[in-house]
């Protein structure tokens, strides 16, 4: 396979988890979040600015500090890891995964690298 294919083939597997999501609820709160799943376009393209609105103040000051240290060049690392880090922080808070969507949990345990059974309700399908 020529390199050009297998970077072709890399964008492809890429931007089918661009629209890959995971339903949360807290349990204790009753609070619902989407978390997406994959690149995360939003930091791409507007850099920290997507963890305000999702209400992530630790990972806002954590890629506006990297960014102004590194003149903007850490959004290119984290434009593919923000997505998984915001996730595990959710989990970790005690959200629980509901519901996914286009992503399969086996595919989100590989994803992850957790083991998202221990943070799925009961009802939660695919």
């Amino acid at each position: 396979m020529t390199s050009s294919l297998k970077l072709i083939m890399f964008f492809w597997e890429l931007e089918k988890l661009a629209y890959a999501k995971v339903n949360l609820k807290n349990e204790i709160t009753g609070e619902m979040k989407v978390a997406p799943i994959g690149f995360s376009w939003t930091v791409l393209f507007f850099g920290p600015f997507p963890t305000l609105f999702r209400g992530d103040w630790k990972w806002f000051a954590i890629i506006l500090i990297s960014g102004t240290v590194t003149m903007g060049i850490s959004s290119l690392v984290f434009m593919f890891i923000y997505n998984k880090l915001s996730l595990k922080d959710l989990l970790m808070k005690g959200y629980k995964a509901t519901s996914f969507t286009d992503i399969t949990e086996e595919a989100l345990v590989a994803y992850s690298g957790m083991d998202i059974s221990k943070f799925t309700l009961e009802e939660a399908s695919t």
